[in-house]
């Protein structure tokens, strides 16, 4: 399977599948546990994993009549903690070593408070009676969803969900309608206008390969505002809440009805409008559900005010007020349950993350189309819960760009590090290169292209002579400084084993302060990134060495996985790498390297020894580019 999707049986495909997310699973749950069960109770409080004791604050019912609970932690209230929302947790009797246990999930959490989401229709009596604390759990929510799609998606027959799954393992090519409605938009370019008028045009599934400053978001969702409007609304996904919230704005902008679904804590403030608890606030039916709460409230708080050794009437007056209680409860979910359906049945749009899709309220909704953002960061068991649910999907991301993480070094090995936009990619069926880009000036852009764009990439002229522009001229637009033979080899941190390499830094610090003395027509946006956690950490440490206060707050430095999605006009790569036995690390993933040289706008300069990488094909061909275009530089001119 890891070889791109073979000639194989769906049921044979999806096994393999779920034994790699098996593995991932196991992996991801044993270094938690292993974590954790060194440490004893005053331990996980003092690293953050654990609140005791707890003052409960209020107890209420949230959206769908689900329990929650607002508790504060009275002691050690001044400790950083781990938890956030959407972190699982599980309450427990603080008195007894075998007492009653009870998971969770963090609704949101502020420093000392955090708000808890039960999965029970009433709270058990000794959360209350008790003294209780919390501690971090394991969240395996996400893996039982991807695993109850894939048994879904497998277990399939004769039946839409088949048969897309068929055209997406490629058992034949996906169709394409050919008397479908499409409006040439002259905002976008041809080959942005040309993707939009293939997904509209796809009967399956259709792909729109967005390599970096092609207008992807851009042409996406102009795509979904010309999808029909008696196919809506349309199910947008991502991977990550942060790529949802994005879409939901652009969509926005256009004029959709968009509705957000998932987790309040997790959405940007900017989206609030859109999420689904501001639209049942807004409405007018809300009034009378908030009444019924209010009423189901006094209801509960008159049966709690009884106690044990109240005699049998009291007890049956007790159990008569909770009655009352769930009845009321029902109604009131009725009541919302009904509201939502009419809200999401109104919308253009429903947004959430790919686990997101598993939610109470999007169940019995079958969607014409889904769209699935970032797919190629997804991975694909969370990408087959929304094609449990459509009859077409688009796809959009790029393959060549930093995949999901994966813990389990086995199922990475195996193929789960394969993403399932990526094999589609690699069999090029139904796939659309976006090839015009906005960012970076062509040199920059020809690093990268011919490797992975086949040099099919090309620059927009708005962007593709921009520079540096110097008191005394331009600035050339890509720079390599070579620091073989200097004696700045890496170092090695014995605690973090992450790598870091000074001499770099410094002669980083020296180009850039020669740069900015020669007073830039601009000041440009500047940063320093790396594949290594440990150089970002020495870096901000002697930021000082080189740089006066006002400048150091112009400069961000951090790790290229983190730097994905942004971009600067002036962009450093530190490569770190510097050794005898010429071995690169995590420079062998040249997606790494694609990332961060794609970051830059208008000047690009990197550190590194070519008597370490050159033995590497791809960066034997990279420094061949900056020979090329006469960017190649000694650190001897900086030292």
């Amino acid at each position: 399977m890891h070889r791109l999707m073979e000639k194989i049986s769906a049921q044979h495909y999806f096994e393999q599948l779920e034994q790699l997310l098996d593995l991932e699973y196991q992996a991801e749950k044993d270094r938690y546990f292993q974590q954790l069960a060194k440490m004893k109770p005053a331990q996980r409080r003092a690293n953050g994993y654990a609140w005791f004791p707890l003052e409960i604050v209020k107890q209420s019912y949230s959206l769908g009549q689900i329990p929650t609970l607002k508790v504060a932690r009275t002691k050690g209230r001044d400790i950083p903690h781990q938890f956030k929302a959407g972190s699982q947790v599980q309450l427990y009797q603080l008195e007894e070593a075998q007492g009653e246990q009870l998971k969770g999930m963090v609704n949101w959490v502020d420093k000392n408070l955090m708000e808890i989401l039960f999965s029970i229709d009433r709270l058990p009596d000794w959360v209350f009676k008790k003294s209780i604390g919390l501690n971090s759990y394991f969240d395996e929510r996400s893996y039982k969803v991807m695993r109850r799609a894939l048994e879904i998606i497998k277990g399939s027959k004769n039946c839409r969900t088949a048969e897309l799954r068929d055209y997406l393992i490629l058992k034949s090519a996906p169709q394409f309608y050919h008397d479908h409605q499409f409006k040439y938009d002259e905002h976008l370019n041809e080959s942005q206008n040309k993707a939009i008028e293939k997904a509209l045009a796809a009967q399956d599934f259709m792909v729109i390969h967005g390599p970096p400053g092609t207008g992807k978001t851009t042409t996406l969702v102009n795509a979904i505002k010309q999808i029909p409007l008696n196919t809506l609304p349309v199910l947008v996904c991502a991977p990550s809440n942060a790529a949802v919230d994005h879409l939901v704005m652009k969509l926005t902008e256009l004029g959709l009805n968009v509705i957000r679904v998932g987790n309040l804590s997790k959405m940007k403030n900017e989206i609030w409008e859109q999420t689904l608890t501001a639209r049942i606030e807004a409405h007018p039916d809300t009034a009378t559900i908030k009444k019924m709460k209010k009423d189901a409230s006094e209801l509960r708080r008159k049966a709690r005010k009884f106690k044990r050794n109240f005699g049998n009437e009291e007890r049956q007056q007790r159990k008569q007020l909770f009655a009352e209680a769930k009845d009321l409860s029902t109604q009131i979910r009725l009541a919302e349950d009904y509201l939502i359906h009419k809200l999401i049945n109104q919308a253009d749009v429903i947004a959430t993350t790919l686990v997101g899709v598993e939610n109470r309220y999007l169940e019995k909704i079958h969607f014409e189309t889904a769209v699935i953002d970032e797919a190629a960061q997804a991975l694909e068991p969370a990408c087959w819960i929304p094609l449990c649910r459509c009859n077409r999907v688009i796809m959009a991301g790029d393959p060549f760009q930093l995949p999901p993480t994966i813990k389990s070094q086995k199922a990475a090995k195996q193929g789960l590090a394969i993403t399932l936009m990526e094999k589609l990619v690699q069999q090029n069926e139904g796939v659309h290169l976006l090839d015009t880009q906005y960012r970076m000036n062509q040199n920059i852009m020809g690093i990268t292209n011919a490797y992975f764009y086949k040099g099919l990439l090309k620059a927009h002229k708005t962007v593709e002579f921009q520079k540096m522009e110097l008191q005394a001229g331009p600035s050339k637009p890509v720079e390599f400084i070579d620091t073989a033979g200097s004696g700045y080899e890496e170092l090695r941190n014995p605690n973090s084993l992450s790598y870091y390499n000074p001499g770099e830094y410094k002669t980083i610090g020296i180009h850039l302060t020669q740069l900015l003395q020669q007073q830039p027509l601009q000041m440009p946006s500047i940063a320093i990134i790396t594949p290594y956690r440990e150089q970002v950490e020495y870096i901000k440490a002697h930021l000082s060495d080189h740089f006066q206060p006002e400048e150091i707050t112009q400069i961000q430095a951090d790790t290229v996985d983190a730097f994905q999605g942004q971009e600067k006009d002036l962009i450093y790569i530190s490569m770190v790498r510097s050794n005898a036995k010429n071995q690169i690390g995590f420079l062998q993933d040249y997606r790494r390297m694609n990332v961060a040289v794609t970051r830059a706008r208008k000047k690009l300069v990197v550190v590194g020894d070519s008597g370490t990488i050159a033995n590497d094909p791809f960066y034997k061909q990279v420094l061949n580019y900056f020979e090329a275009i006469n960017a190649y530089h000694s650190v001897w001119e900086f030292m």
